[in-house]
């Protein structure tokens, strides 16, 4: 017959194992989702840096049709 601290340590080393197990899939889920939003991160990134270009350039264009029509004016 198994000595009952037997048992007790199997049991518990049992359900440290099951925990384990829950920690990896919990991990596994976390790096999923962090890994998305990265990849959702890094595309808005870029679509700012294009809109942000779009914007000096209109602005730019903008600038130089009023100093333009601002010389035409004055003169």
């Amino acid at each position: 017959m198994a000595d009952p601290d037997e048992i007790m340590l199997h049991r518990q080393i049992s359900e440290l194992g099951a925990k384990v197990e829950r920690l990896q899939e919990d991990v596994q889920r976390l790096y999923s989702i962090v890994t998305k939003q990265n990849q959702s991160l890094n595309r808005w990134r870029g679509m700012g840096a294009a809109l942000t270009m779009i914007g000096v350039v209109f602005v730019g264009a903008i600038g130089g049709l009023v100093g333009v029509l601002f010389d035409k004016w004055t003169k």
